[in-house]
């Protein structure tokens, strides 16, 4: 038998209180994530540990195909986002993001190889929401 560590047994334990991204029970339209990356299998292999995790996942090759479905679909808990896509990159996705009122409150987590001041651009030091 495996034993879950990491992202696994933290999405487990968030499956397991009932609770979605946002601290409120489960229902049909907000446990939804959105997984944003050019390399398929990355999303892919997000995609598969979320809704493994009890969580539905949704995707997205770069910004601009995000941005297409966040405002065509029910807005997710969550957007996994790299940084590094063609057409519109994590970067422009978030400036745009934060400029439409009805997208600006869905929380971005970036996750990405590029290091260094791209990233202390988008955040100096982590943000978590007010409980």
């Amino acid at each position: 038998m495996v034993e879950k560590t990491g992202i696994d047994s933290k999405l487990d334990k968030g499956r397991r209180s009932g609770l979605n991204c946002h601290g409120k029970p489960h229902d049909e339209t907000n446990h939804l994530i959105l997984v944003v990356d050019d390399d398929e299998d990355l999303r892919e292999s997000f995609a598969g540990v979320l809704e493994d995790a009890g969580y539905e996942a949704a995707s997205a090759g770069n910004g601009r195909e995000a941005l297409d479905f966040l405002r065509s679909s029910p807005p997710p808990c969550l957007v996994l986002l790299d940084l590094m896509m063609p057409v519109m990159d994590g970067l422009s996705f978030i400036t745009e993001k934060e400029a439409d009122s009805e997208l600006a409150n869905i929380p971005v987590v970036v996750i990405t190889a590029a290091a260094g001041s791209r990233l202390r651009s988008i955040a100096p030091r982590p943000v978590l929401p007010n409980h």
